[in-house]
């Protein structure tokens, strides 16, 4: 394998690939039940201030930064870009070759798209420069 271009390379990989289950604990500590604290003894062994405890878990702020990079340049990026990334880092179909014949695309097609992809999350992260 050659060495990357960058020395931030690996890490915007690692955000990238840690996406969904980033996803996934943000929303599994923010929500909220909302049924009723019914017990039989006074007070209850569980706190009633289900709100204010999900307000309080929260991930870290680097975690939350990852988590606003990657979402961001989902919303910039096309659709063909967004099924790259998903099959490749999110899916586990490590090869391009694979990638681009399940997209109806050539290898180096899909290696640009998924290029594009890290590309834009490192802007977000800012290790690039933002042009325009």
């Amino acid at each position: 394998m050659s060495r990357p271009r960058y020395w931030w390379y690996g890490n915007v990989l690692r955000v990238i690939r840690n996406y969904p289950a980033l996803r996934a604990a943000k929303d599994a500590a923010q929500s909220v039940s909302t049924t009723a604290n019914y017990s039989g003894t006074p007070g209850g062994s569980s706190g009633s201030r289900k709100t204010e405890n999900s307000a309080l878990r929260q991930l870290s702020p680097r975690e939350e930064d990852d988590l606003a990079a990657v979402e961001n340049a989902m919303e910039r990026v096309s659709g063909e870009v967004l099924e790259v990334v998903r099959l490749y880092h999110w899916k586990g179909v490590r090869n391009f070759e694979t990638v681009g014949a399940m997209l109806h695309m050539s290898r180096n097609t899909a290696k640009r798209r998924n290029s594009r992809f890290v590309l834009e999350v490192a802007r977000n992260m800012g290790y690039l420069k933002k042009l325009g």
